[in-house]
């Protein structure tokens, strides 16, 4: 499969792979967020299962939670990693699914963005 070739500044120094992720997450952040957000949460997934597999593990046939889950048992991300990772797969969907937080927005909603990214 040929990626498409889209540019950003932000992320030239990521592999192709990873850098579409990235830099559709950036591209839709404003007119899309939640285009933006599973765009995000794609690249958080793609970057834990290559941390896996560079460190020798096996990730195929796992959830992104038990992945995290492997990777935190074998030392591999920090506290502080693991609770971005969690922010944005375990609270995200539900942010986005709860009605009170169903507000319009010009751009990225003010509420489900602090508790995403702290």
């Amino acid at each position: 499969m040929t990626l498409p070739t889209i540019k950003s500044p932000n992320f030239a120094f990521l592999d192709s792979s990873f850098a579409l992720f990235a830099i559709l997450a950036e591209r839709y952040v404003f007119d899309d967020s939640n285009t933006s957000l599973i765009k995000l949460r794609q690249f958080a997934d793609l970057l834990a299962r290559d941390t896996s597999v560079r460190a020798g593990l096996d990730p195929s046939g796992l959830t992104f939670e038990q992945t995290i889950s492997m990777l935190k048992r074998q030392q591999l991300i920090p506290p502080e990693v693991r609770g971005k990772f969690w922010r944005l797969f375990i609270l995200m969907p539900f942010l986005f699914s709860h009605p009170l937080l169903q507000l319009p927005c010009v751009s990225v909603n003010p509420i489900a963005q602090r508790i995403v990214f702290g």
